[in-house]
Parts: structure tokens; sequence; C-alpha cells
């Protein structure tokens, strides 16, 4: 089972692999990597982005038809705490040996 994040009251999957990096920089209109190593670097107008790119990617894995969109998350009427706890669990995702394919992952198997 993947790991998950709620959103609007609802547990959704996320992923944290490069189809979620590209859908990211694609969404907020940049092409670096600056923010997503570290979360005091990232811009608050881009936790919903990051959060919708990361959910989407895990539903898509999970086969799936849902998508959200980044104002769905923001708008939720608990974001003002959703938000936060979800970026939280995926940035836990973008350290060192946790993206899909890394050491810890590896372990799992």
């Amino acid at each position: 089972m993947a790991d998950r994040v709620k959103i609007g009251g609802r547990a959704y999957p996320f992923a944290g692999n490069y189809n979620v990096v590209t859908a990211f920089l694609k969404a907020v209109g940049r092409d670096t990597l600056e923010g997503l190593t570290n979360i005091g670097e990232l811009h608050p107008s881009e936790y919903c982005e990051l959060i919708a790119a990361a959910v989407n990617e895990g539903l898509r894995l999970e086969k799936s038809d849902i998508r959200l969109t980044a104002e769905e998350i923001g708008g939720a009427p608990d974001s003002f705490s959703e938000v936060p706890a979800a970026l939280s669990e995926i940035f836990r995702l973008f350290t060192p040996g946790r993206m899909t394919g890394g050491e810890e992952k590896k372990k799992d198997l």
C-alpha cells in the first residue's frame, strides 16, 4: 500500500518519482530542482502544486481515474492543517535514499 496524505478529510495515495518532479516543474513554470531538496526553499504558492503532482502520481500508480488540482487541495475545508501535513509527508520522499528505487525502497522488497 502506498503512503497516504489527507486532503478534504479523505486519504489519498502519493508517490515520489521523476514524474512528480516534472509535473511540479511544469505546473510552476520553472526548470530547476531548487526547492525540492529543502522544504524551506519551496515557495508557499507552490505547496499545493507539489502535493497535487505527488497525489496524482500516487493515484495513477493505483490505476485510479481520480485527479486533484492544486485549487481543490488549497480549497479543502481543512487545508490550513492538511496542506502542511501533506507537504511534510511528501518531502520525506525527496530526501536521499527515499525516492522510488532508492536504498530504503530496496530494503522493503
